[in-house]
């Protein structure tokens, strides 16, 4: 331990420390330096001497350590849809078959499977309860603690470089995300981008072990194949936990967990991350011609961090070695102007290339000994909660099942200021200036490698200790990281922490990589023009430049029928345009307000489509239903904040089967002519025409007709076309057809969609209360009718 020794004038000082130290300390020249001199003798005492390249937690905390080791993780799960083909969450049946395989012992071997995929998905399948025991025959508790993280090879690093996958954590992914558009949640799952792997690249996938602060690459994959047929496709990672002591530390058997070789201890899945719009068919793009700039204000988050802080206040009591006076979450900014080009891409803002750096602070908790401030604010940190309280008052720290001397409140939140740095070299939070004044000193707080440390940087969301309560009693590791380094954060004593109840899950949640946009009006202009090159494979049904202000019909776009005529079950519905914000479009059938339930799970309330912004397309896969209505009656669009710029039809992945409402078959015929109409005559289906027939709600009757109207005035070139059914009043006319007004017979037919009382009045399972002769007639004038057949 190092001696600190203060003599004369300086004595008092140290009696106002209240240290035991005062009689031994000379030669230093200031209140100030005594003070951290003694700081540092009674940390080293209570927890040995730090390790030479302990950092505290600030080495990865500035934006040099960013431009080193990128991450590659997307947190932004409620938008993955918008770029990514939405995720599959493991189902409990899945689980209990991957654990079954894992189960087993496979001594001395290794893992023998590479996947190469650059952007995957990896899921939380099964966390063990599992135990082991160490050289001393101890018993380790739960391991999930000691694999405290998940780490995967980066190729955008070099062949040593692995990155954390987010989220998974103590043996666990718990972390939900709910899609914006669907509502689905995804449960335990990470994204993982620009990844992959390489001949240098041995070891693929591993995890972190606390009890001997190293990387392990003991892990197992196995294809979902081989586990069983419905799993084709997923690849699955077990882990097998063991530890080993560092070389030449020997004497440490608690460090040494033996192997049982059963990978699981650990399971998580792996499956491909697959683009918007690929597997089947992709549409095109739209090309921006523009003299305009839509200048933009960038902020990007580069780093995130919490930060304890100890105020040196009585430094000989290990109890207040609590490191809460100042506990603040802080994130790294760097702010730039950028342009948005059309197709959602971003190029320099070269009339101001300038970055600006600088760190948003918000304080989350106070102590109550000293006055604490940043040194670019201009009020202390007791100033900055809601409401503001005086400096002598604990905020946030305080246990409310105990007594305190000191005065303290508890849920406050504060506002967050700006701390700015001068360059992107000075942007580090270890170059955040922080002071304390006393009664006797004013000093700054500093944390140097291998000293002891006035503050310390942890993980976002890691709790600190209650007011006075040790940090080893909060988090037992804290010996350990002093002196091997090895973090603590995840062996936290529940019951010596302060709860996060009132801190936002914005801060509690890594914001690494996250940005938002601020426009910049003043430096933007906007006169633009868009081309739409569709796909090869796509059809193009609808172009123009529609402006969807509101919801009123002038604004509306109506594509015909005939639009639809080669359209099925599979066909894909895409929707070209452009919108800066949010905005929403409402696909009906026809010439309607009404809604229409389209089958699309992306389209909410069953025919409204939204979304944040667009720069390409949006989807619609239609189904047997949804194709035979668009077929019979056309589609009109509504909308809000859209330019619309073309509609197309893909049918790549068309369904040929009849199911596909019949545009590739003819069904079952079920009356056969053919019979010329005039109002004169009819025709009436049998009873049995719809019985046992699998008739249901969508089914189709398709009507084969050709026009037998002369031309001798302006009435003779139109036919009509009428349907009833039987209800319980008698006969009701389900539907009527002319020609050149709602129907187009160019093809020899066209098609009648059931709805479900339809089906259960034709099929005879709804209860009339009298007995009709038939179930269906027909009447009409001045067309020939062939045959009528039942898709159903």
């Amino acid at each position: 331990m190092k001696k600190y020794l203060i003599t004369g004038a300086l004595a008092l000082v140290g009696m106002v420390f209240n240290t035991s130290c005062q009689n031994d300390m000379e030669n230093y020249s200031s209140p100030e330096e005594a003070k951290k001199a003694i700081f540092a003798e009674n940390f080293e005492k209570f927890y040995g001497t730090p390790n030479p390249n302990q950092d505290w937690g600030f080495a990865d905390a500035s934006l040099a350590s960013v431009t080193a080791t990128t991450r590659a993780h997307n947190v932004n799960g409620n938008l993955w849809y918008q770029n990514w083909q939405r995720p599959v969450n493991v189902t409990s049946d899945e689980a209990t078959k991957v654990l079954t395989a894992f189960s087993v012992k496979r001594e001395n071997q290794t893992n023998a499977i590479t996947i190469n995929w650059k952007n995957y998905w990896v899921h939380q399948v099964h966390q063990s309860n599992n135990s082991y025991y160490d050289g001393y025959g101890h018993n380790t508790g739960d391991i999930h603690t000691k694999m405290n993280k998940i780490i995967a090879y980066n190729t955008s690093g070099n062949s040593n470089y692995y990155e954390h996958v987010n989220n998974f954590n103590d043996g666990n992914n718990t972390t939900v995300y709910t899609d914006d558009e669907t509502h689905q949640e995804y449960i335990g799952t990470t994204l993982m981008l620009n990844m992959g792997t390489s001949a240098s690249a041995n070891n693929q996938f591993g995890y972190h072990n606390t009890i001997d602060s190293k990387d392990h690459f003991e892990y197992f994959i196995i294809a979902g194949a081989d586990i069983d047929a419905s799993l084709a496709g997923y690849y699955y990672v077990g882990f097998d936990f063991c530890a080993s002591h560092p070389a030449g530390q020997e004497a440490n058997k608690n460090m040494d967990v033996a192997r049982d070789w059963i990978y699981n201890d650990w399971i998580v899945r792996i499956s491909p991350a697959t683009p918007v719009g690929s597997g089947g068919s992709t549409g095109g793009n739209i090309n921006q011609n523009t003299s305009s700039t839509e200048v933009y204000t960038k902020q990007h988050v580069l780093v995130h961090k919490w930060v304890f802080c100890e105020d040196l206040g009585s430094s000989s009591n290990r109890r207040d070695f609590d490191y809460n006076d100042l506990v603040f979450d802080a994130r790294i900014v760097d702010e730039y102007k950028i342009i948005k080009n059309a197709d959602g891409t971003e190029s320099a803002y070269s009339a101001d290339p300038t970055h600006r750096y600088y760190a948003k602070l918000t304080p989350l908790a106070g102590g109550g000994e000293y006055e604490v401030w940043f040194n670019q604010s201009n009020q202390p940190i007791h100033s900055l909660f809601v409401p503001s309280t005086a400096n002598n008052v604990l905020i946030n720290t305080c246990n409310s099942s105990l007594d305190y001397a000191t005065p303290h409140t508890e849920g406050l939140a504060a506002q967050t200021i700006i701390y700015t740095f001068n360059s992107r070299s000075q942007a580090s939070l270890s170059n955040i200036n922080i002071f304390v004044r006393s009664s006797t000193a004013t000093y700054e707080l500093t944390a140097n490698t291998g000293e002891a440390p006035h503050k310390i940087c942890v993980p976002p969301g890691t709790r600190w200790p209650y007011e006075r309560t040790d940090i080893t009693e909060a988090y037992s590791g804290f010996t350990s990281y002093v002196e091997n380094r090895v973090d603590p954060w995840n062996d936290g004593v529940d019951e010596k922490l302060y709860p996060l109840n009132n801190v936002p899950d914005s801060l509690k949640t890594d914001q690494y990589n996250q940005y938002t946009y601020i426009k910049d009006t003043q430096n933007s202009s906007s006169s633009t023009t868009y081309d739409v090159t569709p796909s090869s494979s796509e059809t193009t049904i609808w172009t123009g430049n529609n402006d969807f202000i509101s919801w009123d019909g002038a604004y509306a776009v109506e594509i015909p029928a005939s639009s639809f005529s080669e359209v099925g079950a599979g066909t894909v519905i895409r929707f070209y345009g452009v919108a800066s914000g949010y905005f929403q479009v409402k696909a009906t059938y026809g010439n309607t307000w009404d809604a229409s339930n389209l089958g699309d799970s992306r389209w909410s309330d069953g025919c409204v489509y939204s979304n944040s912004s667009l720069s390409s397309y949006f989807e619609l896969t239609l189904n047997a239903t949804t194709a035979a209505n668009f077929k019979a009656n056309g589609m009109r669009l509504w909308g809000t904040d859209l330019k619309l710029l073309r509609v197309t039809y893909d049918n790549t992945n068309k369904s040929n089967s009849s199911s596909s409402g019949g545009s590739s078959s003819e069904g079952t015929a079920i009356w056969t002519g053919p019979v010329d109409f005039g109002w004169s005559n009819k025709i009436s289906l049998p009873l049995d025409a719809f019985m046992n027939k699998g008739v249901k709600g969508g089914s189709i009757i398709r009507f084969y007709v050709e026009s037998t109207a002369t031309n001798y005035n302006s009435n003779e070139n139109e036919w009509e076309f009428t349907i009833f059914t039987g209800y319980e009043q008698g006969w009701t006319m389900a539907n009527s057809y002319r020609n050149g007004s709602n129907t187009d017979i160019s093809k020899g037919y066209f098609d009648y969609i059931l709805t479900s009382d339809d089906a259960q009045v034709l099929a005879m399972e709804k209860n009339l209360g009298w007995t009709p002769g038939s179930s269906l007639q027909v009447q009409g004038q001045k067309f020939k009718l062939n045959k009528i057949t039942l898709i159903p």
